[in-house]
């Protein structure tokens, strides 16, 4: 039981470690990020599937002015579009200077990357903690 326990930590360690490394990497990402003046000009209810969280999921369509040029860009969100978000409202919007098509309604940051490693750690862990796969043993008769 001691040496499951060792392992456990071990992985739980691991997790940790991808967890703080993709933190970073998320957050490096975006660093470069720019805001600017953009206008939403659509939002769109979702009825038919149910998104990951509260309520169904909602997509806000906006555009903004990079110089000169005029993008078009769309989130998507979970719940009930906000009462306070109407059509031609000014919103802010941050693009990456490499590339200004690539936008996002609000400031990027590492979101859920960093969880992803603790999703796989909880069910291997358990695996671990289980004993794992025990070999049968065969006799030759």
């Amino acid at each position: 039981m001691k040496k499951r326990m060792i392992e456990t930590v071990g992985l739980l360690l691991l997790a940790i470690i991808i967890s703080v490394g993709l933190y970073f990497i998320k957050t490096e990402e975006y660093k470069d990020w720019q805001p600017v003046a953009g206008v939403l000009i659509d939002t769109k209810q979702f009825y038919k599937s149910r998104g990951v969280g509260s309520g169904r999921p909602y997509r806000l369509y906006y555009t903004y002015e990079v110089n000169g040029i005029i993008y078009e860009g769309q989130d998507l969100f979970s719940g009930n579009i906000p009462k306070n978000h109407y059509i031609g409202e000014p919103v802010e919007v941050w693009y990456d200077p490499e590339s200004p098509s690539d936008s996002f309604y609000a400031k990027p940051g590492p979101g859920l990357w960093p969880y992803i490693p603790f999703i796989f750690f909880v069910p291997i862990s358990l695996f671990v903690l289980s004993g794992g796969i025990a070999r049968k043993s065969r006799s030759l008769r």
